[in-house]
Formats: structure tokens, C-alpha cells, sequence
């Protein structure tokens, strides 16, 4: 991996501040669809890049989860692979292509299959501890939150299993269901069709519904951020889902997830990355590519990363735009990147790369 180029404030500060929906841990970023890691940014990277190849199978280009030192990324061979800085560590068998970004805790691994199964498995074991089987497949990641795991099916059904594999509750949304979110007692999802809703966790209770916005939900301090099909941001309230405040760009539509911290909503669009004012919705600043974006945005504490179709990953000051670094990841990207332990994990096809700062 060669490194191009580097750009660094000689005095730039890192600064880690525990806001509202930037959480320090990454189940419940994973679990908020939020995007965004406390730590260090990697500013400096590393010439030398680990590269685990997959024994089978192609890596989803969802991003990896990062937990408890090690990453886990589905594949198409029909099982999740838990990865080291330098080996694979476990291998977690089941059947069909796994999609989305697994669900992992303590305990449990959760995935969802286009064979129209969920499995989960015991985390430490290996072993498949039950599956669920729906009518249609599921094609979004599923969540574990307050004791439950959620997700949504291809013909719009949204569930809530209890850890051993009971249904606590279900809805019939009547059309696709993105990959939900949780925060607070609440379900929040978004639908194909452009339909958004709150669900109560723990009972399943339609809290609010709303035709304004779609896509998967990124969760704020008070606002839930949606992506609708026409490539326009709407914030809708949590409390009742009615509309605080809409930016449309002139841009096509994208499957890309945003990233939001306390002060910033960053979002990819053909080429350009946005980032907007969470509260208001006015643009801070914008930066336009040579070349398509491929993977959604990543905030890392005051970074916020980018990958490009030019074979870089970029990353900027989260306040200013400044470009802080880009460097050559060796390959047109396939997925988006997640971070943990001081690394950023990259899928790639048959690979995952861990990018590493330079020492």
C-alpha cells in the first residue's frame, strides 16, 4: 500500500468529548446507525496494511462489526468470519449468502441470511444456538437492543425475537424493511417505499408513522435523520416523526448510510460528501471528487473518513472541511470501512484490510 500524500496541522489537537449520540462503544453505534467512534484518528498511515483473506466466500460490503478487539464481517459462503489484527480467528457456519454487518455482544452473534434465516451464535463457541426462519429474505443488518434483536424482511414485516429465538412481537409495515434502529425504548425504521415509523420496543406499538423520509434511520439527540429516495436529508422529530427540517441537493439517490456526531450529519452522494447542521440542516461544507464515492462516510471522533473510487480514503476535519490525509488503500473499494482499536477495517471483495496508523 503506498502512501500519496499527507496533510496534518502541526498543532491539531485531538479532542474526545462523550456527546449525545457519538458513542464511546461500537454495539450501540452499530445499534443508532449512527457511524461514528470515539478515538484517536488515523491521520498517518502505515505503509504496510494487514490483508486477511477469506478461506471462501466474497466479504458483504456492509462494515464490519468491531468488537472486543476483533472484526466481524459477513460473507457470501454463508458464514461470519471474527478476524484478528493478523489471523482469522473463528469461523461461524450457517447457510445462504450473510448479509448486512452482523450484531455482536457479549455473548451472541447475529446475522441475517438470504436463505430467509437469522441465526445466532454463541460468540465464544462457534456453535449455532437457534435460527429463525421468515417467509422472504432479509437483506438489511439486524440489531440486539434492550434484550431484544429487531430487524425487517424483504415483504415488510419488522420482528422482535427474545434472545432464545421467541417472537416478543411483530408488524406488518406492507413493504421492504431497512436495517432498524434503536435508542430509548424505541424502534425506529425506514421502508423502500419512503415510509418511516416508531415502534415501541418492548410492545411493538405504532408510536408514529410518517411518509416524508426512508432509508435506514440515523439517530440524533432529538431528530432522526433519513435519506428518501430522491437523495433528499429529512430530520423528523423522534418524539411524534413530524417534519423539523428537509435539505435537498440536486443529486441522485444513494444506499450510502450517513455518520453523525453532536455538531455534524455527514452524507456521500455520487461525488460529493455533504455535512450538514444536525440541529438546522444548513450546509457547513461540502467537498467534490474527481471520481464516485463508493462507501458511506465514517465520523472518528473530530475526522470524518470518505473512501473514493480513486482507490483513496480521505479523511476531514469534521469542523472545517480541511482535508487532513488521503492515502492509496490498493484497491478499488468494495464496501464501507469501520473502526476500532486504533484501525480502520476495510472489506474488499475476498479481503479485509486493517489500515494502521504509522508508527
Amino acid at each position: 500500500m503506498q502512501r500519496i500524500s499527507l496533510l496534518l496541522l502541526s498543532s491539531f489537537i485531538i479532542i474526545l468529548p462523550r456527546v449525545g449520540f457519538c458513542q464511546a462503544n461500537n454495539e450501540s453505534t452499530e445499534a443508532h446507525h449512527v457511524r461514528s467512534y470515539l478515538g484517536d484518528p488515523l491521520l498517518s498511515f502505515s505503509d504496510k496494511a494487514f490483508k486477511i483473506e477469506l478461506p471462501q466466500g466474497i466479504c458483504s460490503p456492509s462494515p464490519p462489526a468491531v468488537f472486543d478487539g476483533l472484526a466481524y464481517i459477513a460473507s457470501t459462503n454463508g458464514s461470519v468470519v471474527s478476524i484478528s489484527d493478523s489471523k482469522i480467528e473463528k469461523q461461524y457456519r450457517g447457510t445462504g449468502e450473510m448479509t448486512g454487518t452482523p450484531a455482536v455482544n457479549d455473548h451472541l452473534i447475529v446475522v441475517a441470511s438470504s436463505a430467509k434465516f437469522i441465526f445466532v451464535f454463541d460468540r465464544n463457541s462457534e456453535k449455532l444456538l437457534w435460527k429463525f426462519k421468515t417467509k422472504k429474505p432479509i437483506t438489511n443488518s439486524p440489531i440486539i437492543a434492550d434484550n431484544s434483536i429487531f430487524f425487517g424482511t424483504t415483504e415488510g414485516k419488522l420482528f422482535a425475537l427474545d434472545t432464545l429465538g421467541k417472537v416478543r412481537w411483530s408488524s406488518d409495515v406492507k413493504t421492504s424493511v431497512m436495517s432498524p434502529s434503536y435508542d430509548s425504548g424505541i424502534v425506529y425504521i425506514g421502508t423502500q417505499n419512503g415510509t418511516a415509523a416508531a415502534f415501541g420496543a418492548s410492545s411493538g406499538k405504532l408510536i408514529w408513522k410518517s411518509d416524508a423520509a426512508g432509508r435506514t434511520p440515523c439517530v440524533g439527540s432529538d431528530m432522526i435523520f433519513y435519506e428518501n429516495r430522491n437523495g433528499a436529508v429529512v430530520a423528523l422529530d423522534k418524539k411524534n416523526g413530524s417534519e423539523r427540517w428537509r435539505y435537498d441537493a440536486d443529486i441522485s439517490a444513494s444506499a450510502f448510510e450517513m455518520a453523525a456526531s453532536n455538531t455534524t450529519l455527514a452524507y456521500a452522494h455520487d461525488d460529493m460528501l455533504i455535512v450538514l447542521d444536525p440541529e438546522t440542516g444548513k450546509k457547513q461544507w461540502d467537498v467534490h471528487f474527481k471520481q464516485p464515492l463508493c462507501g458511506s462516510p465514517m465520523i472518528v471522533s473530530t475526522a470524518v473518513y470518505v473512501p473514493c473510487s480513486d482507490w483513496n480514503l480521505y479523511a476531514y476535519d469534521l469542523a472545517t472541511g480541511m482535508e487532513l490525509a488521503h492515502t492509496d488503500i490498493g484497491f478499488a473499494p468494495w464496501g464501507s470501512p469501520s473502526y476500532g482499536n486504533g484501525k480502520i477495517y476495510f472489506p474488499n471483495k475476498q479481503t479485509l484490510y486493517i489500515l494502521l496508523p504509522q508508527e
